[in-house]
């Protein structure tokens, strides 16, 4: 293994390792509503639970085409075509679960709309995670062109930056399996 691929090993094992989560994240909400949906919970039309679907693979589809395409142009274009989705979602989602939150007329039980809440700090976190990781392969790039104390300093900052940010996301998705469970709220 040349020092090129050695520095770059890191990184392409921490995003095919992060795949995972990312489509379990992705898939919580078609899975979800589905779930709220068979257990009365909510009520969903079958077209509006199958445009959920939809999307939600469309989606997905979008994520594992940025990973799988990253080192081409084609990838850049699905990076941001991803990123407008994460957008388009935070809104809509946010949006909904403050009406939700807010509103006498609420469509959704307290609970979902305090989950749905979570999934959308849950996406603004992942946007956020995003941009600092950018900088995190700017070091392992620069590492692997030779700079390796200005490098250090621009990975162990990102890491340091990413570390809460991770942290948040899985609290949330603790707590939003926890109203799921719980349904207290």
């Amino acid at each position: 293994m040349t020092g090129v691929q050695t520095c770059a090993l890191p990184i392409y094992l921490a995003m095919k390792l992060d795949m995972g989560p990312r489509t379990a994240l992705i898939m919580i909400l078609p899975t979800g509503f589905h779930m709220a949906s068979n257990f009365g919970m909510v009520s969903l039309s079958p077209l509006l639970l199958s445009l959920i679907w939809i999307g939600s693979l469309i989606w997905l589809a979008l994520c594992w085409a940025v990973f799988l395409y990253e080192n081409i142009s084609l990838g850049d274009l699905f990076r941001k075509i991803d990123l407008t989705v994460r957008y388009l979602m935070l809104g809509v989602i946010f949006a909904v679960s403050i009406w939700s939150i807010t509103s006498e007329n609420s469509y959704f039980d307290l609970w979902l709309s305090l989950k749905l809440f979570c999934f959308s700090i849950i996406i603004a976190l992942g946007i956020t995670l995003r941009i600092v990781v950018a900088k995190w392969v700017v070091g392992f790039q620069m590492l692997r062109d030779g700079s390796t104390e200005e490098a250090n300093e621009i990975i162990l900052a990102a890491r340091r930056k990413a570390k809460p940010q991770a942290l948040s996301i899985w609290t949330l998705v603790f707590i939003c399996g926890f109203f799921g469970a719980t349904k207290l709220i």
